[in-house]
């Protein structure tokens, strides 16, 4: 069975911080901080957007995956993606099953 521990999420959207939030929903334990993340564009521009990162301090399996809610609070949601951030180098994107 797969499973890791203390996961590190980057919640990427084109808005400003204080314009969108992350929810968890049935997480007793998170840990939130901001950062940024790029996207490359096909002419070599790369262009830097805002991420939250939410930490989740349990075992994730495929049987218990982190839901949640994204929201913007003013402006329309501009939402990228979500990226699993393995270290400070390394990032996976994540496919997103909406429901």
């Amino acid at each position: 069975m797969f499973s890791v521990q203390s996961v590190d999420f980057a919640f990427v959207c084109n808005n400003s911080f204080d314009d969108f939030e992350v929810i968890p929903y049935d997480e007793p334990i998170t840990y939130t901080r901001s950062g940024e993340a790029f996207k490359n564009y096909s002419n070599g521009e790369r262009k830097y957007i805002n991420a939250i990162i939410r930490t989740l301090y349990r075992i994730l399996t495929p049987g218990k995956p982190f839901k949640g809610l994204i929201k913007s609070r003013k402006s329309p949601l501009n939402f990228e993606r979500i990226i699993h951030v393995l270290s400070e180098t390394d990032v996976k994107e994540l496919k997103i099953i909406w429901e």
